[in-house]
């Protein structure tokens, strides 16, 4: 099967699945807001491990909205607000909050910056919807709700990974230690030692 082909047909089941199955975003929603502090509670003393998950969700975002889709032609929806709440429900506004809640999740427990981690968020959303209303072989649409969608993800991952650093600070799972700054010394402690 040709790459675009396969792509295009992974686009297309996510697509399906959504539809035949509308109650999956609200469930994964909430699997995650129940879930993601216990995790970045874990996680927090293993900055390595956050960074490695933030990364593989980043992958995660660019396939789903960097390759070809299936559109015919390009076009950009520019309209404000793009979203109410009834709009936010529907299954594909629902997964463009999703899309975001755990790669914002991740780079703030990472980082232990949620804050910047929104912000950032935000702004590569923009980015992938620029690209996909400037790029015309990706076949894809450009919309100020999907970024908006993302948005909202967004800060809700940096709300999560708030909580659970929150969580680790007052219940470090591993105790952090200040590294030992004074000069090395030979011998006994000083409270031993005879004057």
């Amino acid at each position: 099967m040709p790459r675009n082909l396969a792509l295009t047909s992974m686009e297309g089941m996510v697509s399906t699945i959504l539809a035949s199955h509308p109650h999956l975003p609200p469930y994964a929603f909430a699997l995650m807001v129940v879930l993601a502090p216990l995790l970045g509670w874990w996680l927090a003393a293993r900055r390595s491990v956050a960074e490695a998950l933030t990364m593989l969700s980043l992958a995660a975002v660019a396939l789903l909205t960097l390759t070809p889709g299936g559109s015919s032609g390009t076009r950009c929806q520019v309209q404000w607000p793009a979203l109410s709440l009834h709009t936010l429900t529907a299954p594909e506004p629902a997964a463009n909050v999703i899309m975001f809640v755990l790669p914002v999740f991740f780079a703030g427990i990472a980082t232990r910056h949620p804050l910047w981690a929104a912000v950032l968020g935000s702004v590569l959303s923009a980015q992938i919807e620029l690209v996909q209303g400037a790029v015309p072989a990706l076949g894809r649409a450009c919309d100020v709700g999907d970024w908006q969608a993302n948005t909202i993800g967004s800060v809700v991952g940096a709300g999560l990974a708030l909580m659970a650093l929150e969580f680790h600070r007052n219940r470090p799972l591993v105790p952090e230690v200040a590294p030992n700054l004074s000069p090395a010394r030979s011998g006994p402690p000083a409270s031993t030692r005879q004057r």
